[in-house]
Parts: structure tokens; sequence; C-alpha cells
């Protein structure tokens, strides 16, 4: 909450429900811009047990809970490497496995680790082709 003069915070507040306030705090000549990242790359929470998450599935509510979060991690490295121009298959619509009371459709569990890349230029340069298979794990690592 901030105080009547809208400059201080009279208690502890989440830096994203500010986030509408900052265009009043700028002067008529200030510029500002605002990026939008796709959540699979730059939000994912772990805050439920697996007893809450499991409520939560059959409500079709995301669970967010560790075996999401580390599903997510592994589908914001496939979609990196498609945005990078790889062929990366979809895993089958009814491949989902249950544990624990939540749905998990796993796909290829890819890890991209920063001395493979970390820009999409610096990725599409390890791939001499374009496409591979949903099969197996993949684990991408540089050479030595």
């Amino acid at each position: 909450m901030l105080d009547e003069t809208k400059t201080k915070f009279k208690s502890a507040a989440r830096l994203e429900t500010k986030c509408p306030d900052y265009p009043r705090l700028l002067e008529s000549h200030d510029r500002f811009g605002i990026t939008k990242i796709d959540r699979l790359f730059s939000f994912t929470t772990c805050k439920n047990d697996p007893k809450e998450a499991a409520n939560k599935w059959k409500k079709n509510i995301p669970p967010e809970c560790a075996g999401t979060c580390e599903l997510e991690y592994y589908q914001s490295n496939i979609e990196l490497l498609r945005i990078a121009g790889v062929e990366v298959e979809d895993p089958p619509a009814d491949n989902t496995k249950d544990f624990a009371g939540i749905g998990y459709n796993f796909g290829a569990k890819v890890v991209l680790k920063p001395d493979f890349g970390v820009t999409i230029k610096e990725i599409k340069s390890k791939f001499k082709g374009n496409y591979f298979e949903n099969k197996n794990d993949l684990f991408l690592k540089r050479n030595k």
C-alpha cells in the first residue's frame, strides 16, 4: 500500500502490483517502453505441494508444483530450439502420464547448458540440420 502522497509504501508490496502506477511518476517528456516476454521464458512457480497441485489439476488450474516446473524448464529449452529453426516433434496428445494425481505430457527433456549457447545465434550455429526426434532425451553440450 502507498501512503497518501503516493511516494512511499506503507507496507511491503510486490513490484508487479505497482506497474500500473509507474506512468504516473513520469513527466510528459519522459520516454518509456514495455517488454513482453512469454511466461514460459520468464516465470514459473513451484508453490504447491503434491496434494494441492493434484486438486488444482482436477479443477483445470495449473498445478504449479515441482513436477510442472521441471516440465516447463524442458519446454522452454525446446521452444528456444524452435526459435532457432530446429524442428522438434511434439509428444503425442495421448502421452499423458499420471503422477500423484497430476497429468504430465512428457516430451523430450532438453537441457541447454550455457556453454552450448545463450543466444539464438549461438544455438543455431550448433546445428547442421534442423530436426531431431522426440523419442529420446537430448543433452546438448559443447564438444571440447
